[in-house]
């Protein structure tokens, strides 16, 4: 029978509380570094999607009357044959090629005035624009001018789809432009996104028109290029989005210089950079019970001198960046009683921008609630703001008028916060390791207290 002296047994016995002390120790190395984290160390940077610089281009209507590709440069004057461009005014039709008149047609508007079949029946050529009952295909670049009132309504029109080709888009420069209850899409398989920038058709509104849509698609719409973005609405146009998607597009909507214009009660999600961006020099503008998700940067951006407008009712989650972003100099915005959770980014961020009120908001679940930075200020009253990283930065929340559920001067740190799963798995190890050293003694005094029964035993090498 093999057995063990004394001094084995110490021996091998020291080495095992040895093993499990030092077990102990990672395990108390491991609860610090990863069972444990500061709010500064969970603090992450938030991704910015690319965009490619900016270029001092054509505006799009423009190069398409002139018979100019989609990205001409100022100053290029080269018409392209391939660019089909369909003119329709109050009083009839013109139709180019390559800024070349193929023909002219005279006919009188209704007082409802035209609708997409009625001028592919007009047009009479399907390479230009063709109609299947109320589906309509369109191949060229569609511009209303002199007080046109355009009608995509149903039941007359129920889809219009925009082949994914150079200069294919609907421009409506004058009178009026109504889509009610149709979806306007494209053929494009692209993303559309900042990263992989090609062409994809679009709509964009100017001065001057009457723009209604009401349970409206806008559908695959867009590219990174000047009042390309998808639906763009620039300067005066007066009317208002209500029961409407934009999905998918690469700005669900943009604008500049509009004023005085609601948005209302709809969708804008999966677009490859915001949902809804109000900007350059847009004011006095409402977006209320809006809903914007999973778009790749911020949910709902007001930028760059949009002044005077109120953002109230909306849901902005799962966006790439910001959920409700108020930015350069878009001064004196009312934020008031939206839902932003789940974003990548901060929930409500003003940045140099000055007399925001962000009140009785409900902000969950972002990297930071409310953040205030480059010389912004903002009022926060009566918020609700749980489930944060940190709830505010570049601000004091006070908590007597609003429920926040951590510290509320961001200059101070919470204690670490313990993470049950890192925590669990460390101390389990070290357990087992402890239970392994506490049978093996056992058995050890066993084999010892053997030894002491039996002196004359010979020691076994």
């Amino acid at each position: 029978m093999t057995q063990l002296w004394p001094t084995d047994v110490r021996r091998k016995s020291t080495q095992i509380v040895v093993a499990a002390t030092v077990a102990l120790l990672i395990a108390g190395t491991l609860q610090l570094l990863v069972g444990t984290s500061s709010v500064k160390s969970r603090m992450y940077s938030v991704p910015v999607v690319y965009r490619p610089p900016f270029v001092d281009a054509v505006d799009p209507i423009l190069a398409a009357e002139e018979g100019l590709g989609p990205s001409t440069l100022t100053g290029a004057q080269n018409p392209d044959p391939s660019i089909k461009t369909i003119l329709v005014y109050q009083s009839g039709i013109t139709v180019y090629r390559g800024g070349v008149l193929v023909k002219s047609i005279s006919r009188q508007q209704s007082r409802y005035g035209f609708t997409l079949p009625e001028i592919a029946a007009l047009v009479g050529d399907p390479s230009f624009i063709a109609a299947s009952g109320s589906v309509v295909t369109l191949n060229a670049g569609l511009i209303t001018l002199d007080a046109t009132r355009l009608s995509l309504a149903a039941p007359a029109t129920t889809k219009v789809i925009m082949e994914n080709h150079p200069g294919v888009f609907i421009g409506a420069t004058d009178g009026s432009f109504t889509v009610n209850g149709a979806i306007v899409t494209s053929t494009a398989t692209s993303a559309g996104t900042s990263h992989h920038p090609s062409y994809r058709p679009f709509v964009v509104v100017m001065t001057g028109v009457i723009a209604n849509f009401d349970h409206a698609t806008f559908l695959n719409l867009g590219w990174d290029w000047l009042n390309s973005y998808g639906v763009s609405l620039i300067g005066t146009v007066r009317g208002g989005i209500s029961h409407s998607t934009f999905d998918h597009n690469f700005v669900g909507l943009y604008t500049q210089r509009l004023q005085n214009y609601t948005v209302a009660d709809s969708t804008f999600d999966h677009n490859a950079l915001y949902g809804i961006d109000p900007h350059t020099g847009s004011f006095n503008l409402t977006i209320t019970g809006n809903t914007a998700e999973y778009n790749a940067a911020h949910g709902i951006i007001l930028s760059k001198e949009v002044t005077g407008s109120t953002v109230t009712h909306n849901y902005s989650a799962h966006n790439g960046e910001n959920g409700i972003m108020i930015d350069d100099q878009s001064n004196h915005t009312l934020v008031s009683n939206n839902t932003t959770v789940g974003n990548r980014g901060d929930g409500v961020v003003v940045s140099n921008s000055t007399g925001v009120t962000i009140v009785g908001n409900t902000i969950r679940m972002n990297r930071i609630g409310v953040n205030v930075y480059s010389n912004g200020s903002a009022r926060v009253a009566h918020n609700t703001i749980a489930n944060n990283i940190l709830p505010a930065v570049g601000t004091t929340v006070d908590p007597s008028s609003n429920t926040v559920d951590g510290p509320h001067d961001t200059e101070r740190v919470p204690p670490p916060v313990w993470h049950l799963y890192a925590d669990v798995t460390a101390w389990s190890i070290a357990l087992l390791l402890y239970l392994s050293t506490y049978l093996i003694r056992r058995k050890e005094r066993a084999v010892f207290a053997t030894y002491r029964l039996n002196p004359a035993q010979e020691r076994v090498a």
